[in-house]
């Protein structure tokens, strides 16, 4: 039995919140999220100077020790917390809010890595086409939906370009594929 399996290690996160790798070393089942992953999203460095009003905690917080930590001015602790507790949720909703929380906190490019992360569906505007990243791409239907409405696969990006025109057909094609999943567009995140 791996360490990943084993009983003692069920509450701590084994696997990177961004990357899904598995974690190995203790600050980074600590924090949630391996070194590579804190470097390329700028959780090593210092949070930026904007710092949103955060809304209060909730189930976001049970024992209460991100609290403690705003209360005493540790960011980065409280940051740590949120991203600990949003690699153990099994709520993608609950983790999603972290994530939010964590830019709110100043760390936004950290904040977008999770939400990334966590998302199953990846929404980007270009000009005429939405770029659409869906786990299931190699689901026969959803390529045949997808061909339909003009759209085409992106080898490069692995993703579906769809026409702006066709906004409204994808996104019922995205209830009918992919119906519950946490998604991530130009606006923030959603459920479908």
């Amino acid at each position: 039995m791996s360490y990943m399996n084993a009983p003692a290690t069920k509450l701590v996160a084994t696997a990177c919140l961004i990357c899904r790798r598995p974690l190995v070393d203790a600050t980074s089942v600590e924090v949630g999220i391996g070194p590579v992953c804190r470097e390329r999203s700028g959780f090593s460095a210092e949070p930026s100077s904007t710092v949103q009003r955060y809304q209060p905690l909730g189930v976001l917080d049970p024992d209460r020790s991100v609290q403690a930590r705003l209360d005493s001015g540790n960011r980065r602790g409280a940051a740590n917390a949120l991203t600990n507790f949003a690699a153990r949720s099994n709520e993608p909703e609950l983790a999603a809010k972290a994530a939010v929380q964590i830019g709110r906190l100043g760390y936004v490019r950290l904040s977008r890595a999770v939400l990334e992360g966590l998302a199953d569906v990846t929404l980007h505007q270009h000009d005429d086409m939405i770029e659409v990243k869906v786990p299931s791409r190699h689901n026969k239907r959803w390529v045949w939906v997808i061909d339909r409405m003009g759209g085409r696969f992106n080898s490069k990006t692995k993703s579906h370009l769809v026409p702006t025109k066709a906004r409204r057909r994808l996104w019922g094609a995205l209830k009918k594929f992919h119906k519950g999943s946490l998604a991530i567009g130009p606006k923030g995140w959603f459920i479908i």
